[in-house]
């Protein structure tokens, strides 16, 4: 008799124990959880580390910003929509996988995919119309960097094209419109355009990684934006004099060679003048993806799908990158003023 009493305390007292293991367990993701939150707040290096903003009053005012334009939120969400915020900036700063993310916040991979995927849509209508704008050509010519003065006074942008890496489509046709020769890679390609103070005010859509400079410059919105006597930089691959000659600007990229043995001394000068204002282009470039390190890996080929409505139909691609360039603007430039 005493020896069945003796096992059923042993089972109940068991039992407690496997109750608080699993309560032990959920306290530790809780407190995961709050603690990159808590790590977010009080640290400026920890703000940047996970969301690539640079003080954590800036990214609360993103934030407060987006909030204005979505709908209140529901009282059953587990997280709240600054937690929500931040792990989708978690996402394009680090890369992290879904799992990764539904395990540090202790929620379904499911609804930290819809987390994700909500906010790029929210940050993608809030942000990128406030942030990535045209500027007025008074405006630049005020705050027209020393470097630019000189020889590119009336400079309204520097274009260039970058490329994001795809993993193989199983479709042959967007296979091939995806291959970029110059990569040995499938890819997407955007147009960018800073301004000379080096903030980013143009980013088409994506294209394929097949298709050439030229042919995007001329198919995406970027001419009807340029005005009498705007100067437009570039690489010796954007020769598109005559689309831009018909929007009465200008454009300078570097001499060619052609047929001749060597440069005039003029060219060389100019050449050399442009190569060392046009690298600010790729300064930016490459910044972006060094703090969105999304955007350096290899994507998933189904990110380039159209989505939404009939009206905007817009790829994630398109918004992540839109974002990341949005959010680049929403910090200081990596571009020196002077």
């Amino acid at each position: 008799m005493e020896l069945s009493n003796e096992k059923l305390e042993v089972k109940v007292l068991s039992s407690q124990v496997d109750e608080f293991q699993h309560k032990i367990s959920f306290l530790e993701l809780e407190f995961e959880s709050t603690q990159v939150m808590s790590k977010i707040k009080k640290d400026m290096n920890g703000c940047k580390f996970y969301t690539g903003i640079n003080s954590f009053e800036r990214l609360w005012t993103l934030c407060n910003f987006v909030i204005k334009f979505i709908p209140p939120q529901h009282s059953l969400c587990k997280l709240d929509y600054a937690t929500q915020f931040v792990i989708t900036l978690i996402r394009l700063r680090l890369n992290l996988t879904m799992q990764d993310l539904a395990y540090r916040f202790n929620i379904s991979l499911c609804t930290c995919s819809k987390y994700i995927t909500f906010w790029l849509h929210a940050m993608h209508k809030t942000l990128v119309p406030a942030f990535i704008r045209w500027p007025k050509q008074e405006n630049v010519r005020k705050t027209m960097p020393l470097c630019f003065r000189d020889r590119f006074y009336r400079c309204i942008c520097v274009i260039d094209c970058f490329e994001i890496f795809l993993d193989r489509p199983t479709k042959i046709k967007e296979r091939a419109s995806t291959f970029s020769t110059y990569k040995s890679h499938n890819t997407v390609k955007f147009l960018i355009a800073i301004t000379p103070q080096g903030y980013i005010s143009y980013v088409s859509k994506a294209y394929g990684g097949r298709i050439s400079d030229k042919f995007i410059v001329e198919d995406c919105e970027f001419l009807d934006k340029l005005i009498l006597r705007d100067i437009v930089l570039a690489d010796r691959g954007f020769t598109v004099h005559e689309a831009v000659s018909l929007q009465n600007a200008e454009l300078k990229i570097p001499s060619f060679l052609g047929k001749r043995n060597q440069l005039t001394n003029l060219e060389v000068e100019m050449s050399r003048d442009l190569a060392r204002v046009r690298i600010h282009v790729e300064r930016i470039i490459g910044a972006i993806k060094q703090r969105y390190s999304i955007l350096h890996c290899t994507l998933n080929h189904q990110c380039t799908d159209l989505s939404g409505t009939d009206e905007e139909r817009i790829s994630i691609i398109d918004q992540m990158v839109n974002v990341a360039c949005a959010l680049y603007n929403a910090c200081p430039s990596v571009v020196p003023i002077i």
